[in-house]
């Protein structure tokens, strides 16, 4: 097999994996309930990314056989950047949620209420 069918085999190979990783998540049906509710959905969808990733890998190392500058050394490239900005995306969520919100200024010792020094008296 020629490198150029390959590399289409390939494409083609992580195109319909990462349309299925979508699909995939849609189709899920949430499982379990509260806080985990859905979480399978998620790890549905990032396994399937993640064997897309692997494919995006071979398709890039096979991407350097290709004459620089051509349109097949491209193509053979998009997969791998995809994959790359997806995990930028999900890097970028994290780090919000780590640092994108500090705790309120006063949250530190808790202030003592003040002392009570005359009982209720009762509303009329």
């Amino acid at each position: 097999m020629s490198k150029r069918k390959l590399a289409y085999v390939l494409l083609v190979l992580w195109a319909g994996i990462y349309i299925w990783s979508f699909i995939a998540f849609q189709i899920t049906k949430p499982t379990d309930f509260g806080f985990t509710a859905g979480l399978n959905r998620i790890t549905t969808f990032l396994g399937w990314q993640f064997s897309a990733g692997l494919i995006s890998v071979f398709a890039l190392a096979l991407s350097f056989e290709f004459t620089p500058r051509s349109l097949a050394r491209w193509i053979a490239r998009v997969p791998f950047m995809l994959a790359m900005v997806l995990l930028i995306v999900i890097l970028g969520f994290i780090g919000y949620a780590w640092w994108g919100h500090p705790p309120p200024h006063d949250a530190g010792v808790p202030v003592k209420p003040p002392v009570v020094t005359e009982p209720a008296v009762p509303v009329q």
